[in-house]
């Protein structure tokens, strides 16, 4: 046998090799050359030439036999670049949506996710925020989560991407309890195990007080066993390309089902439903260890959420053909099963014997759904409506109430970020500020009828906004917050006549506040001195608006902010800060003494007065977020409002002082509230 010819390695060699992998690459790739060039004659030219500069490169160097597979491989990937390439930006309308990433061995939501998932049973906006938590339309997506009451885990069912985010069952639960921080971890798939590791990573970091597992019988008592990540699974998480190609393949079409429907667990043979439907008395022993691993499962979420100091609570969702017996007969006799050999209430007991066991509470909705029939599911997906996650939420709040938790103090106005509310117009509006395409704009909500009406509509920035006693005039504060450049501005209802009060040289203004004899207004001044170029501290100024004159009741050697009329005019409450945090004070117009109300190792803000003239309500930052106090001005008595893990700001007292109007942010969702108080 002939010893094989060993080719010399010269610089020739080495060059045309090198040619022959850079024809390759450019032959691969016309899409990258097309954008470099912006020809598509160039392009034309520059691949055929490669083409043909390999073919003729190709016969003297082709002695090495790695050199082909080299090539083909080069070219193959190429080509898989060039589509994903291609796909993502000229057919990107036919690409299957990623909304998932990989962490732990289990799916969450991406970040700052933003999409429409249209279908012919629903349309619904799917937006996150940067945590990967569902979110509104209009929230913002860079406010972040850091603790709250309740933590919900769940599959789709509460993940529920069918839905709208105010429509889920965990926002529409928020309703009833609206001082509680809700987030919803439910994302498609999660198995209980899975859950387990959710909880641990995402969940316990919260700190919630309760833990809300969302169970049903549609998937979460088969494929117990937590998934082990493939790479076909990492491919679909990160590839455009195989994604769309897998999808018609790892999903059905609803309508391609034998019963044009989704029907798990139940299965049109015996096998599969021995092997999966938790209904299906007879069983094998995938199924028993598929169990066994439930219960295990179940047993260490309730160790670790107990051990974190908080409470679990199992909320189980019935299947449609549990709810529906027109559903349960069409099943029947399309996979030929007879009622014999099914066990509809198994679940059910099973998770009513382990919450006995392990002493937690499970909150079966199965009676509900019966009474409430099909309109709680989607026809072919199978996934809750819009009705039946409002079903879920009533069937928790019943259960909750009847635990003898607080009562909710609070109730909601609307969830628009508003901020900034102020009894107007004589004790029947209340004003306020509410985001608009982006931009703050000034509303009013009648006090009897509950109706809004939008005053402003320029977008510029504003924020603080009054209304006169009269319902003539309104303040607000105008400008650039965020560099304290911002001016104070009255605006002429009727006229639409616009005066700026801090319009003298590099002077500047915000937050004012009108007496109700609508003549004097007082609000924080500060100014820009040209050396050095630095602002002052504000200061509380007082102008009449009848003679322009201006008088102050602080001075800049400190910050001073928010003041607020008493209802005779003859007082004035503010906070400032003399030394290491902002107190209460409260000024006599009358006699020019000031005294102070609070010293405390904390910040107070967002004084106001009570109608009577004696009570003084605001916020303050006593346990690391904002809640609501009172103090009484002749004794000093204080007295909390609230103990949320939210945040209560800008409260107001309500025209008869039984109720105080604020602003408040609870997790995702932000508003203006009403809080009954004792008087």
């Amino acid at each position: 046998m002939d010893s094989p010819t060993t080719e010399p390695i010269t610089p020739a060699w080495l060059l045309a090799r090198a040619v022959l992998l850079l024809g390759a690459l450019v032959a691969a790739n016309p899409i990258v050359l097309l954008v470099l060039t912006r020809s598509p004659l160039i392009t034309t030219a520059i691949v055929l030439s490669a083409v043909l500069g390999l073919q003729a490169l190709y016969r003297p160097v082709s002695r090495s036999p790695l050199l082909p597979y080299a090539v083909n491989f080069l070219v193959l990937g190429s080509v898989i670049v060039n589509a994903e390439y291609v796909l993502r930006t000229f057919l990107s309308h036919r690409v299957v949506p990623n909304i998932y990433q990989l962490e732990d061995g289990y799916y969450f939501n991406r970040p700052r996710l933003r999409l429409t998932f249209d279908d012919p049973e629903y349309r619904a906006l799917y937006a996150t925020n940067a945590q990967g938590l569902r979110i509104g339309e209009t929230d913002d997506p860079e406010r972040l989560i850091a603790t709250a009451d309740w933590v919900f885990l769940g599959d789709s069912f509460t993940q529920g991407a069918q839905v709208s985010f105010e429509a889920l069952y965990s926002s529409v639960l928020y309703r009833f309890f609206p001082d509680r921080i809700i987030v919803n971890l439910g994302a498609s798939g999660l198995g209980i195990g899975e859950e387990l590791e959710l909880y641990r990573n995402r969940g316990s970091p919260l700190k919630p007080s309760i833990v809300f597992l969302q169970l049903s019988p549609f998937n979460d008592f088969m494929n117990v066993e937590p998934r082990q990540v493939t790479i076909s699974e990492r491919l679909v998480t990160h590839s455009a390309l195989f994604r769309t190609v897998i999808h018609s393949q790892r999903y059905q079409d609803p309508k391609d089902l034998p019963l044009g429907r989704w029907t798990e667990p139940f299965y049109p043979d015996r096998a599969a439903n021995q092997r999966f439907n938790v209904f299906y008395r007879d069983t094998n022993i995938s199924k028993e260890r598929d169990l066994d691993l439930f219960k295990r499962y179940l047993h260490g979420l309730k160790e670790s959420v107990q051990k974190a100091g908080a409470r679990l609570v199992v909320v189980l969702i019935p299947s449609r053909e549990q709810a529906i017996p027109s559903a349960l007969s069409e099943v029947q006799a399309a996979f030929q099963i007879a009622s014999s050999e099914l066990d509809m209430l198994r679940p059910n007991r099973l998770l009513g014997e382990l919450g006995r066991e392990h002493g937690i509470e499970v909150i079966d909705l199965l009676d509900s759904f019966r009474k409430e029939g099909a309109s709680a599911f989607f026809e072919w997906d199978e996934h809750l409506t819009p009705r039946g996650h409002a079903l879920v939420a009533d069937g928790i709040r019943r259960a909750v109430e009847g635990w003898s938790l607080p009562e909710p103090r609070v109730r909601t106005v609307r969830f628009e970020a508003e901020r900034y509310p102020r009894i107007s117009c004589g004790g029947t509006l209340l004003s306020y500020q509410a985001p608009v395409r982006g931009a703050m704009e000034i509303f009013t909500l009648d006090l009897s009828s509950q109706g809004t009406r939008q005053l402003t509509f320029d977008g510029e920035p504003k924020a603080h906004p009054m209304l006169s006693s009269d319902c003539d005039k309104l303040l607000y504060t105008r400008g650039e917050a965020d560099r304290l450049r911002t001016d104070v501005v009255m605006v002429q209802l009727a006229t639409g006549f616009t005066t700026v009060l801090t319009s003298g040289p590099q002077e500047f203004g915000a937050i004012p506040f009108l007496d109700r004899a609508n003549r004097y207004v007082a609000f924080a001044e500060w100014r820009e001195l040209e050396k050095p170029s630095q602002l002052t501290n504000p200061v509380i100024a007082v102008q009449d608006l009848e003679s322009g004159h201006r008088k102050y009741v602080t001075e800049d050697r400190y910050e001073s902010w928010r003041p607020a009329f008493s209802p005779d005019g003859g007082r004035l409450v503010f906070i400032a800060k003399p030394t290491g945090q902002f107190d209460l004070y409260v000024h006599d117009l009358v006699s020019g003494e000031t005294r102070q109300l609070t010293a405390t190792p904390y910040d107070e803000w967002d004084p106001s007065f009570s109608e009577s003239g004696q009570t003084v309500v605001y916020a303050a930052r006593k346990d690391g977020n904002w809640d609501l106090f009172t103090v009484d001005i002749q004794s000093g008595l204080e007295q909390r409002l609230t103990h949320s893990k939210g945040d209560e700001w800008d409260p107001v007292f309500a025209p008869d002082d039984r109720s105080v109007y604020f602003a408040g942010e609870f997790g995702a969702f932000a508003g203006i509230y009403e809080l009954a108080v004792s008087r």
